[in-house]
């Protein structure tokens, strides 16, 4: 498949782009052949392909979730610039 230059520009318009003419012709040519290779990959049998989710199929590595005693909430109230209770407290946003 093969676009002229007023489909590019019409591409470029939707995207709101601003296009000089060196530019459309040079993207003419460019989404042409992409196009081309799209339409190559149409070609392919690929009825008895099953979808994959990733390039390479392998396992997630998930750790357990284990509950732990985290004095974490000190350490932040500790470091804050102003806190109210357990809470940091923060400047209002208008």
């Amino acid at each position: 498949m093969s676009l002229n230059h007023e489909q590019v520009k019409h591409i470029a318009k939707l995207a709101r782009l601003n296009l000089t003419e060196d530019e459309v012709a040079k993207y003419a040519l460019s989404l042409s052949q992409i196009l081309g290779y799209i339409e190559q990959l149409n070609e392919l049998d690929t009825k008895d392909v099953e979808p994959m989710i990733a390039a390479v199929q392998h396992q997630k590595a998930l750790r357990e979730d284990i509950a732990v005693d985290s004095q974490l909430q000190e350490s932040m109230l500790a470091n804050a610039p102003a806190k109210e209770e357990t809470a940091i407290k923060i400047p209002q946003m208008s």
